[in-house]
């Protein structure tokens, strides 16, 4: 049985797990200058960067492998919450305007009908501030919705006066304290945003490229038995998000990761001429 042993890094874009051996690693960073990204828009490498003088090239690992990379789900996140926060002020007018004109109301008056409902009933998040600013949506979220059938049957009454009172209220307070939710869960999932750089290298000192992945999870002892080669896999053969994966790696966290290699990467003619350069 192979008990032969390395060490691999192993790091998350999107939700998927990469590793790379640590002896490849030559320095992670956080936020920093990227240079000439207007040359390389849509594309893998985000553009240029310097690193102790040397030019090296920031590849996307989401872009390569055709995934969402954690960050920009987050913004799209961000987008839909402006949404969802128009939709419930429409929604106010929308009865607003059925109680003072009579225009039918045709909004959902069920909290879990309503687009942000749906997509609250469904969302999940392991970050636990994020959770806690998202429970608190749930009271204020009814309330509002409640207010269709309670205002609509005091107007069938001819009670328009204490119609438009109750709603003045509403919208002073519960709605108020629904928005300034939406703005705070905005703000704490832009503040969550970090992307992360991993500088590699092959002789241990000089970088020859540069990953940007969304977060460093840990490093782990793995057993050269654990790896299967991607060419021994029955995968389809026009897969170009494989191209720079050298296998999968069973983890003795009970976890998998897919390898990168750092050989298939460099190969790229783009980066191959980049690193020849820096050499």
């Amino acid at each position: 049985m192979n008990t032969m042993t390395s060490e691999l890094m192993t790091f998350r874009s999107g939700d998927i797990l990469f590793g790379i051996p640590i002896t490849q690693v030559l320095t992670i960073t956080g936020e920093q200058e990227i240079l000439h990204c207007k040359a390389f828009a849509g594309k893998e490498t985000l553009g240029i960067s310097e690193y102790q003088g040397v030019p090296v090239a920031i590849v996307d690992l989401a872009r390569t492998n055709n995934i969402t990379s954690t960050n920009e789900t987050k913004k799209e996140w961000v987008n839909l919450l402006k949404l969802r926060e128009q939709d419930h002020i429409d929604w106010i007018n929308a009865l607003e305007d059925t109680l003072v004109n009579g225009t039918p109301f045709s909004k959902a008056r069920d909290p879990h009908k309503c687009a942000f409902g749906e997509w609250y009933d469904n969302f999940k998040s392991d970050d636990q501030e994020l959770s806690s600013v998202l429970a608190e949506f749930d009271a204020p979220h009814r309330k509002i919705h409640a207010l269709a059938d309670k205002l609509l049957d005091l107007k069938a009454n001819d009670d328009i006066q204490a119609c438009l009172t109750i709603l003045s209220e509403e919208r002073n307070t519960t709605l108020k304290y629904l928005l300034s939710l939406f703005e705070r869960m905005r703000s704490q999932i832009l503040s969550s945003i970090r992307t992360v750089y991993i500088y590699l290298t092959i002789d241990g000192a000089t970088p020859c490229v540069a990953l940007c992945v969304d977060e460093i999870t840990d490093v782990e002892t793995v057993v050269e038995s654990g790896f299967t080669s991607m060419s021994t896999m029955a995968l389809p053969t026009d897969q170009s998000s494989l191209q720079y994966l050298s296998g999968y790696q069973k983890l003795t966290s009970d976890n998998d990761c897919l390898l990168v290699d750092l050989e298939l990467l460099l190969s790229n003619p783009s980066l191959s001429q980049k690193h020849s350069q820096a050499s």
